[in-house]
């Protein structure tokens, strides 16, 4: 994947813009020149947004793992997850923000239900698994990121 300096691959982009208000402006100097794989991309993302995503936002609940970041200091990780109020489902977004500290996060979801069953599905990679609820408390999801300013978003989904 094609790295931006400190902007990130397209991944990142993505998923930090999926995790608040998707914009889009400097990607082409017009539509018909636009690459068309970056739009295949994007409208992806686009559909991950309205389908999942915004669903969710108005009127779930949202959960910051990591809720002060130091200005001055390097902070290995940036994690927001977005749950539905029903706790069916979830969007999870993990953002790899500097080198320091260990390569893997071990998510703990805050928005399920211990008593039901859950397909995770990791956006960016493609892997899918099955966990119960109890067991994604006790074994939490283990999200590794080794480059600095990567990520990986999360659908968690009841079965």
């Amino acid at each position: 994947m094609v790295r931006w300096l400190d902007d990130g691959d397209l991944d990142v982009q993505l998923d930090t813009i999926m995790m608040s208000r998707p914009i889009f402006r400097g990607i082409s100097p017009s539509l018909p020149e636009l690459n068309p794989l970056l739009a295949t991309r994007i409208r992806q993302s686009v559909d991950l947004y309205k389908q999942t995503l915004y669903p969710i936002i108005n009127n779930g609940l949202v959960y910051h793992h990591t809720p002060l970041l130091p200005m001055m200091e390097p902070s290995p990780w940036i994690v927001l997850e977005y749950a539905a109020a029903d706790r069916t489902k979830e969007l999870v977004g993990l953002f790899r923000t500097s080198q320091s500290g260990d390569s893997v996060y071990r998510f703990e979801p805050r928005g399920l239900d211990l008593s039901r069953s859950y397909h995770i599905h990791f956006e960016n990679s493609g892997q899918v698994v099955e966990m119960s609820g109890s067991q994604l408390l006790q074994n939490r999801i283990p999200v590794r990121l080794d480059e600095n300013v990567s990520s990986e978003l999360l659908v968690i989904e009841q079965k």
